[in-house]
């Protein structure tokens, strides 16, 4: 039986390999694709169905991996208008949403009104998911990146060490998330000028990602860059007391 272009689950199955098409690299006629089956959707569900939303979505996430960012923030704008309409505003899909609109603000320069969202986004996983959830200590440490980076530390560095005393409960100390909670709290501490205490937390860090996930990984690389420039900070700072 031929279900034609338009049949609900050849669009499924169109917007699967559009997604797919996407994470290949073939960015253009994914995001082609994907419009036009949110325009079928739109025109044959409206725009408040679930599959309707749910297409747009994928549009947005494609128009972010682009760096096309006024249109992809455009797009989860209206993204959230609906999945608030149609789902609710304590919704899980709702916060998700809005830290993903968040990420992309912070790229824009616009960290007030991404922090605000990244708070809104927090109460709405903690609620939904609980606090240990991982996307919720995602969203965390978003939110304590984007505090220290607007000078912020004392509230980055609190928020910094709860994701960090979770994740070494939740994961054990060696675990590369625990690991990478431990690098972002040393960017932090280095950021304050406390290079001491950075220093230790990069070397931990370092010492464990190289053994867990190996030399090679970015996560490494990023570890052994900050704790090099540590190192250097540090001998520069002897240098200057003996002089």
């Amino acid at each position: 039986m031929i279900l034609g272009a338009e049949d609900p689950l050849t669009l499924e199955d169109r917007l699967l390999l559009a997604r797919a098409q996407h994470a290949l690299g073939e960015q253009i006629p994914a995001e082609r694709e994907c419009r036009a089956i949110l325009a079928i959707y739109a025109k044959k569900l409206g725009p408040d169905n679930v599959k309707t939303i749910g297409a747009r979505e994928s549009l947005a996430k494609m128009l972010f991996s682009q760096r096309r960012l006024s249109e992809a923030i455009r797009e989860q704008r209206t993204v959230i208008a609906l999945q608030t309409r149609a789902f609710g505003a304590e919704d899980v899909r709702v916060a998700r949403s809005k830290m993903s609109l968040a990420a992309g603000l912070t790229e824009t320069g616009k960290a007030t009104e991404a922090l605000a969202l990244y708070r809104e986004a927090q109460t709405g996983l903690v609620r939904t998911l609980g606090g240990e959830h991982a996307d919720t200590l995602t969203n965390r440490t978003f939110l304590s990146a984007l505090l220290a980076a607007t000078g912020q530390n004392d509230e980055a560095e609190k928020e910094a060490r709860a994701i960090l005393q979770i994740r070494r409960r939740t994961l054990g100390p060696e675990a590369a998330t625990t690991l990478g909670a431990i690098y972002h709290l040393a960017n932090i501490l280095r950021n304050q000028s406390r290079t001491t205490e950075a220093l230790e937390m990069a070397k931990r860090a370092d010492v464990g990602l190289q053994k867990t996930l190996g030399p090679e990984h970015p996560q490494s690389q990023s570890t052994r860059q900050l704790l090099e420039q540590l190192e250097a900070k540090m001998a520069e700072k002897k240098k200057t007391k003996f002089r």
